[in-house]
């Protein structure tokens, strides 16, 4: 019984330290960096560490003892686990186990997730088989880096070598003492020497004649390369004239130094004789060019004021001629004729303006101007050339915008002109808006953005880019259909350059276009207090009553600007009833602005109705604000005109709409109300007495005629002194109210577009 229990007791501790020795051997497989496994005889896994299942997550949960490695492979591939299984899985899985069996293998595996393993496999003595695999990813990455790196190099070296030897630019290479290492095959042709000449010599070599510019000899000091070097800094484009026993040539040299100890200076030259013999050839030209233009801009000088002034002659004599009794067939020819003839002066007055851009002789002449005026005038020339087209012209001014600005005022509203008559012209039907929008301002400056904006045809994408070119359209039919020569948006785009912003264009084609630019003007300093403010009714109601969507937001926004407000009605009917809504609350409108055309009531029928009833109260200012001419005006009767208090022709500025309430309420203050329909008459121009100073017979007459028949007194000057005889013999008492202070409101035509100021009576 002894024997037996220290028997017992020595297997118990042989057991313990085996299981100790066990606990160790797995620890110290755990702590493996690598992944290990370990097969039995019967290539059944015995055990493995958690970097080997880390390493196979997919198979991670077969890897328990007693699984086969072929168990485990096929499970592994099955679920995607390599990278490289894309043929049978069955025949994959065979090459494996057979790789496994191998007493010795050594391979690498790729595996789905982009890793790259490194499998050692060894089959001991007792039929054991232990494996390691090690991840190898980035020494995969850094080899296969390496080779392309080395591979890249290689092709670089073989590129520059082929450039190095083709290019016709001569390269010359020197040590750091300034001899000369290497040179490229054009070098020896540029210089007519061999190489191995060439490698002998230094870059300060005298044998052949160095020249500077100017014909003096160039000492070594100044030599490109020698400068490079000794000084440390690149030398490019140095211009020397070099004199061989067999030619003469002009080098262009760069140097440049090479940061190596083996290295000097590289310098590269090219031979530039025939490039400074057409120079020399191009500045003689460019000489005899610059003296024709100079001739060219005298003649146009000469012959601009030759052909205007028969040309304003035939304007005028033609409107003379349309304000007599002329039948159909006469009155088509004469309206005709002077189309033709306008067509004429633009053509002139353009090509005068592109040979001034292009010749450099545009200059801005910046000064102080007011910027509703600037409006107030651009609507005069917009509305002429809108004619009877179904096409609504509208101002949409920020409120915000400074009353005086600073900056050339004529060519910013040339530049208006140019873009509006466009719009109109390449629009049939729909509404042309000009724009100003204040994006920032300061105490001395504001930044605007201009645009005119138009329904009309629109320009393909394909003609935006030339489209600012001179004698260029959108293309070919456009010239044939619309006429026009081109040249107001190549002017417009050098005037807006001039004035520090750029031109630019969105459209697409059929849905209309947008012209736009950015400008920053100076602030004007206030000269003296604004009248403005003082002759503004305050604390009114008005109505805006127009069909056009945008002609109705831009008035309401403009009067809503004046401090009044503002309701609006998208038709007559919808007006009569917002006024029937407010006469129910016991309230009035004060003011209607109403649109002339509209479907259903129409303006003036629109206008019996709020007189007959007296929806507006007893007396509302009525004005009449209409894409309509004046001329359309006067075929209405009497009676109709008496309706309205006031007559405004699209497009309208903010001020244009106080003018015309303040001068017809200051109708209504008067003592005789009948006098509404006063304004409207003809005879603008009744009761002043005119100095006209012209030295052309015919425009003297021209312009005698139209001021008399709008009621003025002419007296005619021939000439400066003359005028100024006429001036001193004019009754004193009339030339000093000419030359006293005037009121913003006084001379002002009630109803009409343009507002004169006191007459100066000779």
């Amino acid at each position: 019984l002894v024997g037996a229990f220290q028997d017992i007791t020595v297997r118990r501790h042989a057991e313990a330290e085996a299981r100790r020795s066990a606990e160790l051997l797995r620890g110290a497989v755990e702590a493996l960096d690598d992944a290990f496994v370990l097969y039995g005889p019967d290539d059944r896994l015995v055990m493995c560490n958690q970097r080997h299942r880390d390493i196979y997550p997919e198979a991670a949960a077969m890897m328990t003892p007693g699984h086969s490695f072929e168990e485990i492979v096929r499970y592994a591939a099955e679920n995607g686990q390599y990278a490289d299984t894309d043929r049978s899985v069955d025949a994959w899985v065979a090459e494996r186990v057979a790789l496994h069996r191998h007493p010795h293998s050594r391979l690498t595996q790729k595996l789905a997730d982009g890793r790259t393993l490194r499998i050692v496999e060894r089959r001991m003595a007792d039929g054991h088989t232990v494996g390691f695999r090690v991840d190898v990813t980035e020494l995969v990455r850094a080899t296969e880096l390496a080779v392309q790196v080395s591979e890249d190099a290689s092709r670089s070296l073989a590129r520059l070598q082929a450039i190095y030897d083709i290019l016709p630019m001569g390269l010359t290479i020197t040590d750091p003492h300034g001899h000369i290492i290497d040179c490229n095959p054009a070098s020896e042709r540029l210089l007519g020497i061999s190489r191995e000449e060439h490698l002998k010599r230094e870059y300060d070599a005298g044998d052949w004649t160095v020249l500077r510019e100017d014909g003096t000899p160039m000492p070594t000091h100044e030599f490109a390369s020698v400068r490079a070097l000794t000084e440390g800094v690149a030398v490019t484009d140095a211009l020397m004239q070099v004199v061989t026993p067999e030619r003469a040539l002009w080098l262009s040299v760069s140097a440049m130094p090479v940061q190596h100890a083996a290295l000097g200076v590289v310098i590269a030259y090219a031979d530039v004789t025939e490039q400074r013999q057409q120079r020399q050839a191009l500045l003689a030209a460019k000489a005899q060019a610059e003296r024709a233009s100079v001739a060219k801009s005298q003649f146009l000088a000469n012959m601009s004021h030759e052909i205007r002034t028969p040309m304003n002659a035939i304007l005028g004599m033609l409107a003379l001629l349309k304000k007599t009794e002329l039948s159909a067939r006469q009155a088509d020819y004469a309206g005709k004729t002077e189309g033709a003839a306008r067509s004429l002066l633009g053509l002139l007055n353009d090509i005068l303006d592109f040979s001034k851009v292009e010749a450099g002789k545009m200059l801005l002449d910046p000064h102080p101007f007011r910027i509703d005026q600037l409006m107030r005038d651009l609507s005069v020339i917009v509305s002429a050339n809108l004619g009877a087209k179904p096409v609504e012209v509208l101002f949409d001014i920020d409120p915000s915008l400074p009353r005086r600005l600073v900056g050339d005022a004529m060519r910013l509203q040339q530049v208006l002109i140019n873009l509006s008559g466009n719009a109109i012209k390449f629009t049939e039907r729909g509404e042309v808006v000009v724009s100003v929008n204040v994006l920032a301002q300061s105490a001395s400056g504001v930044t605007l953005r201009i645009a005119v904006r138009d329904t009309g045809i629109g320009i393909a994408p394909q003609n935006q880019a030339r489209i600012f070119s001179g004698f260029t359209q959108a293309e070919a039919s456009t010239t044939r259909r619309f006429g026009g020569t081109g040249l107001g948006l190549a002017i417009s785009q050098r005037l807006v350059v001039l004035m520090g912003g750029e031109l630019k264009l969105d459209s697409v084609l059929g849905q209309g276009s947008t012209f736009h630019f950015i400008l920053t003007l100076a602030v004007a300093a206030c000269e003296g207090t604004d009248p403005a403010p003082s002759r503004r009714p305050a604390a009114l109601r008005a109505l805006v009553v127009d069909d056009n969507a945008s002609a109705r937001e831009v008035l309401q926004r403009m009067a809503q600007s004046l401090g009044w407000a503002v309701d609006a009605a998208e038709s007559g009917e919808a007006a009569l009833a917002l006024l029937q809504g407010l006469k129910d609350r016991g309230e009035h409108c004060d003011i209607v602005f109403v649109d002339w055309q509209m479907p259903g009531l129409d303006g003036w029928a629109t206008t019996r109705h709020i007189r007959a009833s007296g929806l507006a109260g007893d007396s509302p200012v009525v004005v009449m604000v209409t894409a309509h001419g004046r001329e359309m005006l006067e075929q209405r009767s009497s009676t109709e005109q008496a309706l309205l208090d006031g007559f405004l022709v699209k497009p309208v500025t903010a001020s244009m709409l106080l003018d015309a309430v303040v001068d017809a309420r200051r109708v209504h203050d008067q003592p005789h109300p009948s006098a509404r329909g006063a304004p409207l008459e003809p005879g603008r121009l009744a009761g002043m007495r005119l100095l006209l100073v012209e030295d052309n017979l015919n425009n003297q007459q021209v312009a005698r005629e139209l001021l008399e028949d709008e009621g003025a007194e002419v007296q005619i000057a021939g000439n400066g002194q003359i005028a100024v005889e006429a001036v001193a013999a004019a009754d004193p008492t009339l030339r000093r109210r000419a030359d006293g202070p005037a009121d913003a409101g006084d001379g002002r035509l009630h109803g009409h577009r343009a507002h004169s100021a006191r007459p100066a009576a000779a």
